[in-house]
């Protein structure tokens, strides 16, 4: 039988391409690597940067391969996401998938970078969140909280940067791994902050501009550097990427660039004036979970009383090293929406406004009580100075020229 017959996907868009793989040659790695026979490979899921496969055993529990769906990531990527599991795993209660071989690499039969990572049970939790009752809803948003403020306690730094495994050779990134060894080797790891590995330093040809990506002493020197790789790509590139976004003049195309670097060094130099980040960047420094909603959190569902209880938290891929601002927030199902004039909002949707904003008074209730003061005045920070968010919103993702021309154009004239 053609082993490729043993792919299947769930609700995904069939346009969106699949990983070019042997499914014998992964099941042979994994039974190499993990000491068991693999007698089975399936496709689980898609995402925009893994896909996920299930690998399935002729003893034993199952076990999740995690594949990289684009080749541009750096070999850093992959390294940070495996070191940060591991940190978490080793220094709190918090469950996450144990890692049991990783290869950062294509030098392998598979030709693909890889984890294979435990399987953990559970659902989703954006998968019930919807039926849950209101205190069931705040017993999850209680548990969150608590799960916060593990990571607040025993996950401290100096440096805002990613997670990497330090080895004996000092290597800067440690490449591959072997299951059989690390069973023998006493499991105890140590760690250090290294540079950020993000998108935003090498998607939409970003990678052609040096640039220093850490690590950081301070929120504010991470975003002056944000800003200065934009404006230096733009100085270089602009005329012909707004060009390629709308087909402009070329003199207009060249004012207009000239316009967007010169507001880019006013940024630059508005934020030296007048810091936002000097209230939040104090240290210590903690680990923020890059994509913390509620489809990475796995809950259970108790037979006995009904209550849901969180099980373990995925896919801490782009996880880095950053303030407590970061990570004290309301979960991002929970926050306000915010509407355009006139929009039509439905009775459903006020409804579920209305719930979420009790919510938001109980989860700013319960940081105060676990955090202290300091957890409800980050909260209420947030809401009453936007300057930070419009940053993150205009540095924290790659946009096209016109998007980030009106969004500076904006900014400026606000603030």
């Amino acid at each position: 039988m053609d082993s490729k017959l043993e792919i299947f996907s769930e609700s995904e868009d069939s346009d969106e391409p699949t990983l070019d793989l042997d499914f014998d040659m992964l099941k042979q790695l994994a039974s190499s690597r993990l000491d068991r026979h693999c007698v089975k490979t399936c496709r689980l899921t898609r995402g925009f940067n893994n896909e996920i496969h299930l690998l399935q055993f002729d003893n034993g529990p199952d076990c999740i391969a995690r594949l990289p769906r684009d080749s541009t990531h750096p070999v850093a990527k992959l390294a940070c996401e495996v070191a940060t599991m591991k940190y978490i795993a080793q220094n709190t209660k918090i469950k996450v998938p144990e890692v049991y071989d990783w290869d950062c690499t294509t030098h392998n039969i598979i030709k693909s970078p890889y984890i294979f990572m435990e399987r953990l049970s559970g659902q989703h939790l954006y998968r019930i969140w919807d039926d849950l009752s209101i205190e069931n809803k705040k017993c999850v948003l209680n548990q969150i909280i608590n799960i916060l403020f593990e990571i607040w306690t025993k996950c401290q730094f100096n440096e805002i940067g990613c997670l990497y495994i330090n080895n004996d050779q000092s290597e800067p990134i440690r490449e591959k791994s072997s299951y059989l060894l690390s069973r023998v080797l006493t499991p105890y790891m140590s760690f250090q902050v290294g540079p950020i590995v993000s998108p935003l330093c090498y998607i939409e040809g970003r990678d052609i501009i040096p640039s220093f990506t850490g690590p950081f002493k301070s929120s504010r020197e991470w975003f002056d550097a944000l800003i200065q790789k934009e404006k230096s790509f733009f100085e270089t590139h602009g005329v012909q990427n707004l060009n390629n976004e709308m087909n402009t003049i070329l003199a207009d195309a060249e004012e207009r660039t000239k316009k967007l670097v010169k507001q880019l060094a006013l940024l630059q130099s508005k934020l030296s004036e007048n810091n936002p980040f000097e209230s939040i960047d104090l240290l210590p420094f903690t680990l923020i979970h890059n994509d913390f909603d509620a489809q990475n959190i796995l809950v259970e569902r108790s037979s006995v009383d009904n209550d849901i209880k969180i099980i373990g938290i995925i896919d801490w891929e782009f996880s880095h090293t950053g303030t407590l601002w970061e990570l004290c927030d309301y979960p991002i199902w929970i926050q306000e929406i915010e509407y355009e004039p006139f929009e039509f909002i439905s009775d459903k949707e006020l409804q579920r406004n209305q719930e979420n904003q009790g919510l938001r008074v109980h989860f700013r209730n319960e940081v105060i009580k676990i955090f202290g003061e300091k957890g409800g005045q980050l909260l209420d920070m947030k809401e009453n100075d936007r300057r930070i968010e419009r940053l993150e919103t205009m540095f924290l993702v790659v946009h096209k020229f016109s998007m980030l021309e009106s969004f500076l154009k904006c900014f400026i004239d606000h603030y």
